[in-house]
């Protein structure tokens, strides 16, 4: 396979994903001629057809087109078959499907065909098995993610830097250790952050013994366990 288009009826690319190296002129000429000339055909006519020196295999579902370029040698019905799994593994993935699911959702379209589909070719033809690795790297984001977002910026950015360069492994006091290479020192500051931006109400009347504010009406037993509770829940802290 050389690339697979997903695009609207009105002719608008929802998804694009290319197995062959092109400039981004060329693939912008063959998105627009491609999705013009199958746009152009008749709903009774073949789903197969020669364009250039490739064979196009397309399939329409509701109102998305999911268009495959294969070579001379390759077969039709097979890619067929490759688009319809691809569209199961969405419908698992999202409950039925619909072009709404892929517009906001674009990164997990491309991340089930990346599982699916590797150098234009199945690497793994059980929906099970995707859908598996779809969602364990779904709960290890969500637990990246979810802790991240309640620092401030300048907490924030040395950590993503290093998880994104890939020097960081997620266990305890890796985080630590990189905001202290970055010069900061924050000690005991992300924990308590986290359980504050959490907790934070709208009136704060009291602090807690270290001068930290507190949110009214939380005993500091109450405080710390809260504290406990969030190094146990983040697998980020473990």
């Amino acid at each position: 396979m050389r690339f697979m288009l997903l695009f609207s009826r009105q002719g608008k690319l929802r998804l694009q994903k290319w197995f062959v190296p092109l400039c981004d002129k060329e693939k912008k000429r063959i998105g627009r001629d491609l999705v013009q000339t199958i746009l152009a055909r008749k709903a009774k006519m073949c789903s197969f057809l020669e364009w250039r020196d490739l064979k196009v295999v397309y399939k329409r579902y509701a109102s998305l087109y999911f268009c495959c370029a294969i070579e001379e040698q390759d077969n039709e019905l097979i890619t067929l078959e490759v688009i319809h799994r691809y569209v199961e593994l969405l419908d698992k993935y999202f409950g039925s499907v619909c072009e709404l699911d892929i517009i906001f959702n674009f990164e997990k379209a491309y991340f089930i065909l990346d599982e699916f589909l590797l150098g234009g070719e199945a690497q793994e033809t059980s929906k099970k098995s995707v859908l598996k690795a779809i969602e364990q790297a779904d709960v290890l984001q969500e637990n990246i993610d979810f802790p991240m977002r309640l620092f401030p910026a300048e907490v924030r950015r040395p950590v993503t830097q290093a998880l994104g360069s890939g020097r960081v492994i997620l266990k305890r006091g890796t985080i630590q250790s990189v905001l202290d290479d970055s010069g900061a020192n924050w000690s005991s500051f992300f924990l308590r952050e986290a359980s504050w931006r959490i907790l934070q109400g709208p009136s704060v009347k009291s602090r807690s013994d270290d001068g930290k504010q507190t949110p009214s009406g939380f005993m500091k037993a109450s405080w710390d366990l809260w504290i406990t509770k969030i190094e146990r829940c983040f697998p980020i802290f473990q």
